[in-house]
């Protein structure tokens, strides 16, 4: 219910604050490609047992539909395992993210543009040690925050993003207080690099 209000909020503040004339469909093709880390944060596996190193974010963009652009990504981090007594006999999560964003673009001036978003995520954690896989969790995320552009040229853009996400696996047996440790997550995401326009 929360995430069908926040794409309403977000949809609605793009129409009134966003250009004269909107065109209903136009294709307007970029690809982002960068490096990200994140910051986990609250009561949870992945903040207090956890440590997010250095991960890589790619996404396209094909389609605005009434100025929104629709952008498709993978996400990779990697997170390190800092305390093995409480949470098993393996070495770190590989987490990949498969996601769904929109995004708006408001320019500042001819170099400069905001891009706030919002994105839904399937969220694969495979838990690993010497390359094997030994346990898999599935989950969701969503994710709001903004990009914010660097015009170098035509043909290419600098970015850097930040971004709130919210992590939920609803499917994991356990009782209501693992539930919440081991099921959720709260992260900050910083990320930069080059997006092909």
């Amino acid at each position: 219910m929360k995430s069908v209000f926040l794409i309403i909020l977000f949809l609605t503040y793009s129409l009134l604050f966003g250009q004269k004339h909107i065109e209903p469909i136009s294709f307007d093709k970029s690809f982002r490609l960068g490096l990200q880390t994140a910051v986990q944060f609250g009561n949870n596996v992945f903040a207090k047992d956890f440590d997010s190193g250095l991960g890589f974010n790619s996404s396209m963009s094909i389609v605005k539909i009434y100025g929104v652009k629709l952008t498709f990504g993978f996400e990779f981090q990697r997170l390190r395992l800092t305390n093995a007594e409480t949470i098993g006999n393996f070495a770190y999560i590989n987490n990949n993210n498969y996601f769904v964003m929109l995004e708006y673009e408001l320019p500042i001036n001819d170099k400069f543009e905001i891009n706030p978003t919002l994105s839904y995520a399937y969220s694969v954690m495979n838990y690993k040690d010497s390359g094997s896989i030994l346990a898999k969790q599935m989950g969701n995320e969503i994710r709001l925050g903004s990009y914010l552009n660097y015009q170098l040229n035509k043909t290419f853009a600098g970015y850097f993003g930040i971004h709130y996400a919210y992590f939920f696996n609803t499917d994991l047996s356990a009782s209501s207080e693992d539930k919440d440790y081991f099921g959720k997550g709260n992260k900050i995401v910083f990320s930069m690099g080059i997006e092909i326009l």
